[in-house]
């Protein structure tokens, strides 16, 4: 009887320690989702043919960059989709470089038309993004940080993956970037 008794008394206790676990990891798994509740997804984008694409993730601390590459326009816009399907239009906010702002321009015909085609894209992306309601800001130029190296775009960020300049100027809208929308 006496043995008996001790073998249900550790049988209680495995299952204290069980219950116990399990709530921590209840609670662990609540605490996450939460986080994720809070987080504020920030898509950069860098017109042009080869579409600058990037997309951090603001944990309350600015962007962590999560995605950097270069793709179409088209490319770009269903990743966009996607995204605001996965957290909800109200969680993510496209950063886009606006080139019809920029007034400085050096190089000759052929660069003025390529200028031309990148503010064309942009006022495609702001009226795509009107259209779709989507939470949008357009960015000056200048107040982007474009143009890295990829050793100092790596030595900034720490993004580890293969970039061009499209795809690194996107980064740059998001990086570090606090998320006020």
């Amino acid at each position: 009887m006496h043995q008996r008794t001790l073998v249900l008394l550790e049988r209680a206790l495995w299952m204290v320690r069980i219950c116990r676990w399990s709530q921590r990891n209840i609670h662990e798994q609540q605490k996450r989702i939460g986080d994720d509740v809070r987080m504020k997804i920030m898509i950069g984008i860098d017109t042009g043919v080869k579409t600058g694409f990037a997309v951090a993730a603001d944990r309350g601390k600015g962007g962590e960059l999560e995605q950097v590459e270069s793709l179409s326009i088209t490319q770009a816009m269903s990743k966009v989709k996607d995204s605001i399907q996965t957290w909800g239009t109200q969680n993510v906010c496209l950063y886009i470089e606006d080139a019809r702002q920029r007034t400085w321009f050096t190089g000759g015909r052929e660069k003025a038309q390529g200028v031309g085609s990148v503010k064309r894209d942009a006022q495609i992306w702001e009226d795509w993004c009107k259209e779709q309601g989507y939470l949008y800001k357009m960015i000056h130029p200048a107040a982007n940080a474009t143009k890295k190296k990829a050793t100092d775009f790596f030595r900034m960020t720490g993004w580890k993956g293969r970039t061009n300049e499209h795809a690194r100027d996107a980064a740059m809208l998001v990086f570090q970037r606090i998320a006020k929308f």
